[in-house]
């Protein structure tokens, strides 16, 4: 549900940070006279220390008006990704006062930035989005894996069975970030949902984001975690590498099994065209499954799995990049480059780059 937008007002966290300042020398002669001086000014003042706890929680009760769980981990996260911590990020305000010039506020300079993201937030209509724009607004980009995935929820699971995909990070958490985060009541992690095919007691967790807090909180037996996932209503095929048109080729008309996936966007469709994207639901990465047609002897059509990650950002925008080439298609394709393999036409922006056809890289495309 969306949310009525607020209005912005600086803060003042003067008394939320300890800070230090240095005082210009007295040019008056108020100590002879035994008066106290009130000409000094502050030269250069700075922070000691920050109560990021204790901020996040001001900021967020002065700009919720509509509270929920998501909601305020979403805004933690707008204040870390905004680095609410770094002292370089504060500005001291001075004014005068009847004993020399004195300290007026202390301001977050990028306060308005998140108000301004908070906002955002609060546009979104589903949890999921509001997921994905913290951990953009954070990382700039959004894993492959995570852009198809549908719904995102607060539960909390046995610690135990949160997995870690790269051990290696453990070297380098911050130790001061990590105690921080201890006792943490907002959701330590994002993860994803790695489902049992038979027993909901044996679903695991994979940890996308959090490793400081899940450090700081691993010894708990529990911990509440956001969990993304895939619907379940989401189209499930068994793919192989071959469908001939006569059961007389391959095993039963069928070539390799290639593994099973739930399709997530449909990109091309045509007779003997079905380029799709899809989990594997073994490995659950994002695919992109590319068909083409067999002709001569047996017929058919055969498909190839590209993970992902194999292809760079050049797949993320593979469904736009395809719907481009089937403009062209239906146009003049005389000059569009050719793959030197499956002879496809390619759209021109993205000659020199992988066949979203067959997947060869086209180092040299061909022209028919």
């Amino acid at each position: 549900m969306k949310t009525k937008r607020l209005n912005f007002e600086k803060t003042n966290l003067q008394f939320n940070v300890e800070y230090d300042y240095e005082r210009s020398e007295c040019t008056c002669n108020a100590y002879e006279d035994g008066d106290y001086c009130r000409c000094t000014t502050i030269e250069r003042a700075w922070i000691e220390s920050i109560d990021v706890k204790d901020i996040i929680n001001k900021l967020y009760t002065k700009y919720c008006k509509e509270h929920s769980e998501i909601n305020e981990y979403c805004f933690d996260r707008i204040c870390s990704a905004l680095r609410i911590y770094d002292k370089d990020f504060y500005e001291v305000e001075t004014c005068g006062g009847y004993y020399g010039e004195e300290v007026d506020g202390v301001y977050f300079e990028n306060e308005e930035k998140i108000f301004n993201a908070y906002n955002e937030i609060l546009e979104l209509e589903t949890d999921i989005d509001k997921i994905k724009y913290v951990l953009k607004l954070e990382y700039s980009y959004l894993l492959d894996r995570l852009m198809y995935m549908t719904s995102a929820k607060i539960e909390n699971v046995i610690t135990e069975k949160i997995k870690l995909p790269q051990k290696e990070y453990f070297v380098k958490l911050n130790k001061e970030v990590i105690e921080d985060y201890k006792d943490r009541k907002l959701p330590i992690a994002v993860c994803i949902k790695n489902k049992d095919r038979f027993y909901d007691a044996f679903d695991t967790y994979t940890l996308v984001d959090g490793y400081h807090r899940f450090i700081a909180n691993k010894d708990r037996a529990t911990n509440k975690i956001i969990v993304l996932e895939w619907n379940d209503f989401m189209e499930t095929t068994k793919l192989y590498s071959v469908y001939y048109d006569s059961k007389d080729y391959g095993n039963e008309g069928l070539g390799d099994y290639l593994g099973e996936f739930k399709k997530v966007k449909q990109l091309r469709e045509d007779f003997y065209v079905d380029d799709f994207l899809a989990v594997n639901i073994e490995t659950n990465e994002l695919c992109l499954i590319l068909s083409r047609e067999i002709k001569g002897v047996g017929g058919g059509i055969s498909y190839s799995v590209h993970p992902m990650k194999t292809l760079g950002h050049y797949t993320i925008k593979s469904d736009l990049y395809l719907a481009e080439w089937q403009e062209d298609f239906e146009g003049n394709t005389d000059d569009m480059p050719r793959c030197s393999e499956c002879y496809s036409g390619v759209h021109k922006q993205d000659a020199g780059l992988y066949c979203p056809f067959c997947g060869a890289l086209m180092k040299n495309p061909m022209r028919y």
